[in-house]
């Protein structure tokens, strides 16, 4: 496996404690009507009872570029044409993306956000690239976050968010 795909998968391994619980506050809620009436203490927020979710966490280096902090990148292409996350969102494969950025020493994550794929490709917002990934294992696109606001579900950090939002 090459570096840079266990790099990936080293930090979502570190972050899935903080991600599921992220996800769990999102995706369940406690509804009183259907524990009262229908015997359901939790409710999963799903349309067909499954959530797959892309995840994708960048290290602290991409969250203090002053352009990289508000956008998005996915994986557009890959050599040998193995699928990414756009063929992934375009196919369905994935209802939402996680999304998010870790702290420098990669303890914690600092800043994420949950998008609803379907909405993205509904709005079909404009994408910069294709860019060369570092190390050049794939190709990105990336999203503005102004361009797919309405694709945003959950963010965190609130105030850093709400006074991006107000710009």
């Amino acid at each position: 496996m090459r570096s840079e795909i266990k790099h990936d998968l080293r930090l979502e391994e570190r972050h899935w404690s903080t991600m599921k619980a992220i996800f769990g506050k999102h995706f369940f809620r406690k509804e009183k009507e259907a524990d009262l009436h229908q015997g359901s203490d939790m409710v999963l927020a799903s349309v067909n009872g499954r959530v797959n979710v892309g995840c994708r966490l960048r290290t602290y280096k991409y969250y203090i570029h002053p352009q990289w902090t508000w956008q998005v990148t996915v994986r557009y292409s890959r050599p040998g044409g193995t699928s990414t996350e756009i063929h992934k969102m375009k196919s369905g494969l994935y209802d939402y993306i996680f999304y998010g950025f870790v702290s420098e020493d990669e303890s914690k994550i600092i800043k994420w956000v949950i998008l609803d794929c379907a909405v993205i490709l509904e709005i079909d917002p404009p994408q910069l690239g294709p860019y060369s990934n570092n190390p050049p294992d794939s190709k990105l696109i990336a999203y503005e976050l102004k361009d797919i606001r309405g694709a945003i579900l959950n963010f965190w950090p609130k105030d850093l968010w709400i006074q991006w939002f107000t710009e």
